[in-house]
């Protein structure tokens, strides 16, 4: 029994290792997509219909958020299974893979929303055309 125990902890940790993983692109991707609403080195669009697609950022982050949050309840659950009874482990497992199967959802989620306005961007930019200002 405790061979499989001891198994069953050692899964959870790798789990625990995938989760900081995917805690790790959602802090990347959150950190390049500020960049790119911020920096000065990308076209931006003149027309207003265009400015409100950068609106889509905002669900994206509040998807990576939430895959954070979701990794670090995870990361959490992993301690607690280190010290609780025996009998504790299947209810704490089965928790562990519901949130890293939510931490997961909600990164896709995120990629979903600024992979669309990534789309719009790059048919913007290929199929409209803007006036060249002289500066």
């Amino acid at each position: 029994m405790e061979e499989i125990l001891s198994e069953v902890i050692n899964n959870l940790k790798q789990v625990v290792d995938c989760s900081s993983q995917i805690s790790q692109w959602s802090l990347v991707i959150f950190g390049g997509s500020v960049a790119t609403i911020i920096g000065t080195s990308h076209h931006k669009p003149a027309q207003l219909s265009l400015k409100l697609t950068y609106f889509l950022f905002v669900p994206a982050w509040a998807f990576l958020a939430i895959s954070l949050w979701q990794g670090d309840k995870l990361v959490r659950s992993y301690l607690s299974s280190l010290f609780v009874k025996e009998d504790m482990i299947p209810k704490i497992s089965q928790s562990i893979n519901e949130l890293y199967l939510d931490q997961m959802s909600f990164l896709k989620y995120s990629l979903l929303c600024l992979g669309f306005w990534l789309l719009i961007y790059l048919a913007a930019w290929i199929f409209i055309e803007e006036k060249v200002r002289d500066e």
